[in-house]
Parts: C-alpha cells; sequence; structure tokens
C-alpha cells in the first residue's frame, strides 16, 4: 500500500494491510527440557524451508560456581568452525568478549550455575538468519540474562557458524556440568 502526502486512508484499510504484514506466525519446529536429573545438553531437530529460526531457551547449571556460559552448536559439529563476540554486564562490571579465533561453539549466553541462588535461571532469545541457505549461519541473541538474590547479568551475544550446509538441529550445552530440571529450549520456524 502506498500512501501520497495528504491522502487520506480509512482505518480498516490501515488494518487490513497492518494484519498482513504481521501476519507471519512462528511454527514451533520442536522443544526439549529437562524434566527429572540432569541432561548434558539440550537438541532440536529443525525440518522445513524457513527463512530464520527464532529460539528462546531457559537454563542453569549443576556446575560447583555462580555463573556459566552457555554455548551454541548446530548439526552435532563439535570442530573448531565458530566465532563469537559478547557484551556482557554483571553487576557493576561491563565486560566485552571477542574469540578471535575458530572455536568449537559459540558462547550465546550466561546462567547461574549450582552455587547460586537457588531455584533462578537465566534466559535468552535469539535468531538465526537463512537457516537453508548456502551461507555462513549467524546467530545473534537479542537478549540474555538472570538475576538472583546477588547477582544480575545481562548481555548480548552473537556468533557465527563457518559452515554453508543447511541447519539440521541446533544444540546447547553449559560451558561445565549439565543442566538442571527446569531447563528448556524451544525452536520456532518464521516462513
Amino acid at each position: 500500500m502506498t500512501i501520497a502526502a495528504g491522502q487520506k486512508i480509512r482505518a480498516s484499510e490501515f488494518q487490513a494491510q497492518l494484519s498482513a504484514i504481521t501476519s507471519t506466525t512462528p511454527t514451533k519446529l520442536g522443544s526439549q527440557s529437562v524434566t527429572s536429573g540432569t541432561l548434558s545438553s539440550l537438541t532440536v531437530s529443525i525440518t522445513g524451508t524457513w527463512t530464520s529460526l527464532l529460539v528462546r531457551w531457559v537454563g542453569r547449571s549443576n556446575d560447583a560456581s555462580t555463573a556459566k556460559g552457555c554455548n551454541l552448536t548446530f548439526n552435532g559439529d563439535s570442530g573448531s568452525n565458530y566465532l563469537w563476540i559478547q557484551s556482557e554486564a554483571a553487576n557493576t562490571t561491563n565486560t566485552s568478549s571477542v574469540n578471535g579465533a575458530l572455536t568449537t561453539a559459540i558462547h550465546i549466553g550466561t546462567m547461574p550455575a549450582a552455587s547460586a541462588t537457588t531455584n533462578f535461571f537465566g534466559h535468552g532469545v535469539f535468531s538465526v538468519g537463512d537457516p537453508n541457505g548456502s551461507l555462513f549461519k549467524v546467530a545473534v541473541a537479542e537478549a540474555s540474562g538472570y538475576t538472583t538474590a546477588t547477582d544480575v547479568r545481562l548481555g548480548v551475544y552473537g556468533g557465527q557458524w563457518s559452515s554453508t550446509a543447511a541447519i539440521t538441529s541446533l544444540t546447547l550445552t553449559p560451558a561445565a556440568g549439565s543442566f538442571v530440571v527446569g531447563s528448556k529450549l524451544v525452536v520456532y520456524g518464521l516462513p
């Protein structure tokens, strides 16, 4: 819909155009949750053709520390095929890190671990553009963070998978330890 300067439009016309733009509904492709015990990783298989993937995660590690990183890999690839960058605020300290060399995963967020306040979890949302395309895959976290009784962290994370293969699965793994009950990975496809 093109609108000329000074042109009057009806609310119903505007609403119809707005609905057309916002009618894209994500399709849930799969999820994995820790419902008992622990899991060393959370994986969801990807099927279909999508313009992008929207990923939501909730996590906590059982490692004997206050915080652990959450790492992302694609298609079971554990080789040195990933790059990542982060900017994180932890309480009153701002940190930025760049992994300038190829590594085995994308650091996609930080979550509480066993020594943090009980029952607090990290949360994150990120997207992956053109998962079926033949270009390198880029994952960008729009938001990731957590709070506890004594700790607050918020960060922006991103990275690249240096592969031209279509994405058939994605896996989250704690930097140390395992995911505990309440941790969850959900993946949506956008047409």
